[in-house]
């Protein structure tokens, strides 16, 4: 995995269990009392949250495009000197 991979991965888990837990402890405030829902309305919902934070996180990390390698190629560098 690269370095945006793990990032996005990270995001990911971190912000979907944050959105979740918030619905669960503030849920109820907003009228949303997930007690009294069916099981397949809440794994939808759960469902739902996760597939909407897959879409943020995505858009949120930027895609890796390789500059480095690039401006290595057209400044005539070797990519073996300059491995971090």
């Amino acid at each position: 995995m690269n370095r945006t991979q793990i990032i996005r991965w990270l995001l990911e888990k971190l912000l979907g269990s944050f959105v979740i837990s918030a619905i669960v402890i503030w849920g109820p405030v907003l009228g949303m009392n997930l007690s009294g829902y069916g099981i397949g309305t809440v794994y939808t919902i759960i469902t739902g949250v996760s597939l909407m934070v897959s879409v943020v996180v995505f858009l949120l990390v930027p895609a890796d495009f390789k500059l480095r390698e690039k401006l290595n190629t057209l400044l005539g560098r070797d990519s073996a000197e300059n491995s971090d």
